[in-house]
């Protein structure tokens, strides 16, 4: 029987309650699925957790991913008092972030991250980071390998923008597996989310357009959603899978409201998670593919979390060679330098410093003028 489990993933808008103890709580619990038995496994994959500059600052999200991590323990604990987890892996780059719970009987090695710089000028602002580790129940049991990535790609309708998408989406993927030696996806779960921001392939009244329609959603996504479309025909995503998707769009939904989408963009399904095919396709499964409530505790964003459960069969392809560190890239000072400067400014414009500046340099325009 192979392990069940449950991945979120979520676009935070900057705002993620983390310093607000009984919030944080709640919205940690919005995102875990309800279901009558715990799964084995529970991954958020969290996009725009913090600020842009306070994303720039590795201590500050390792700070706030220790405390979701222990709020996630924490909840699963209330609901299933007689079970007990443990975090066994986070990673992150920039605002992207990933929280791995387990079971807490179960055995982990081989936890390593890699991590994919897309955003102007190779910074972090874009991206996705990745991990990989081994998993087993017991000694007796066979070591089981997860890859999981967790994406925020390039925004904004257009095709300049759907360009950009495909090249950080194939770029996310092909990281990973040069960085894990994965020869072929079959050998590993390789899970795959986040906020991929995949639009519209073509203009869509939005004031004809009836969401809540069944029949209307599948002609859209059939025909119109660009990850679908796209997927179709080769350009990204080979050897993945994604459930039937039975939601709405889950953006752009107008803040503090849970039903209304904002009139400045065209809704759309930027939100997914996708598994890699299995030989035997009917051998996953139980799967439930939703886009979770956009509940009072997560009404701080304009997206609408995503959660696929399932029960993942037992892999007898095994990828236990040493895994590597993240490969160095030629741009990897670059994209720092990119990221402190995005950090330090962003820090000194939340002192409000700069307008102190602004006002001393006034001062100095009109002193030069008076004398």
């Amino acid at each position: 029987m192979g392990k069940t489990v449950a991945i979120t993933t979520f676009n935070c808008g900057k705002a993620f309650p983390y310093n607000e103890r009984a919030q944080c709580q709640a919205a940690v619990d919005a995102l875990l699925p309800q279901s009558s038995g715990s799964s084995d496994m529970y991954v958020l994959g969290l996009q725009e957790l913090l600020e842009i500059w306070e994303a720039s600052f590795s201590e500050m999200v390792e700070s706030v991913l220790e405390r979701v991590g222990s709020v996630v323990v924490r909840v699963l604990k209330l609901r299933y008092p007689e079970e007990d987890f443990k975090v066994a892996a986070t990673s992150h780059i920039g605002a992207m972030a990933l929280v791995v719970v387990v079971r807490s009987s179960f055995e982990v090695q081989e936890v390593r991250q890699a991590f994919c710089r897309r955003g102007m000028l190779y910074s972090n602002l874009k991206g996705c980071t990745t991990i990989h580790m081994n998993v087993r129940e017991s000694p007796q049991q066979s070591w089981e390998t997860f890859v999981l990535i967790n994406c925020h790609l390039a925004a904004n309708e257009g095709v300049k923008n759907r360009d950009y998408r495909v090249s950080d989406c194939n770029e996310a993927v092909r990281t990973a597996k040069e960085t894990f030696r994965l020869q072929e996806l079959e050998s590993a779960h390789v899970l795959f989310m986040g906020d991929l921001n995949f639009r519209n392939m073509y203009p869509v009244d939005v004031e004809e357009t009836d969401y809540a329609n069944a029949e209307t959603r599948r002609d859209l996504l059939r025909n119109c959603d660009e990850l679908t479309v796209l997927k179709g025909r080769g350009d990204i995503l080979q050897g993945f899978q994604e459930p039937l998707v039975t939601f709405p769009p889950t953006f752009k939904y107008n803040l503090d409201d849970s039903n209304t989408y904002n009139p400045k963009r065209t809704p759309a399904w930027c939100d997914r998670v996708l598994y890699s095919a299995y030989a035997n396709e009917e051998s996953s499964s139980d799967i439930q593919y939703t886009a979770m409530d956009r509940s009072e505790p997560l009404l701080f964003t304009d997206h609408q979390p995503v959660n696929l459960r399932m029960q993942l069969p037992q892999l007898r392809v095994h990828n236990l060679l040493p895994v590597g560190q993240p490969i160095p890239s030629s741009w990897d000072n670059m994209s720092n330098a990119v990221d402190m400067s995005i950090g330090y400014g962003g820090w000194l414009v939340s002192l409000k410093i700069h307008y102190i500046l602004i006002a001393l340099l006034c001062l100095y325009i009109a002193y030069k003028w008076w004398t």
